[in-house]
């Protein structure tokens, strides 16, 4: 069978960006448990990068960092999914500098990371939520069993 993605939206300028000051007011209070836990610094990274975060110790990288909020608990669905895409710069940025990625994602009860690369499932899914047809693309699923807990809510 062949499916067609509504096309609707595909004359904006540029992709649309979600962030907003409460996302990343949100996204500083979760790194900054985490750095204090881990005890590293935490930078965060121009848009042109592939990572929210480079992770320091003294001027030394030690991680990259992703990290997604999800409005659910870690244990409505078996797997977490994130965009292909974001998947495979996390990897390049690994590859190409030798330092490790992490992808960190936080729950409503809970706070968790795996590192990159990790074992994946290629499927088609995405949100519709937002209306913003490019949110349906090829993603990946990660068992939640998979995940490192960090901390609980």
């Amino acid at each position: 069978m062949l499916s067609f993605i509504p096309l609707e939206r595909a004359e904006k300028d540029g992709p649309l960006i979600y962030e907003n000051e409460k996302t990343l007011a949100n996204e500083r209070a979760v790194i900054t448990v985490l750095a204090d836990k881990w005890g590293v610094e935490v930078v965060k990274l121009p848009r042109r990068y592939s990572a929210d975060f480079a992770l320091l110790r003294g001027k030394e990288i030690m991680s990259w960092a992703e990290l997604k909020s999800r409005g659910n608990p870690i244990h409505t669905y078996p797997t977490y999914q994130v965009s292909l895409h974001k998947y495979m710069n996390l990897l390049s940025l690994s590859r190409d500098t030798g330092i490790m990625s992490m992808l960190i994602v936080e729950w409503q009860d809970c706070v968790g990371y795996i590192n990159v690369p990790t074992p994946i499932n290629v499927v088609f899914g995405g949100t519709t939520k937002r209306g913003d047809w490019e949110d349906k693309e090829p993603m990946i699923e990660v068992p939640i069993s998979d995940f490192k807990i960090i901390s609980r809510k």
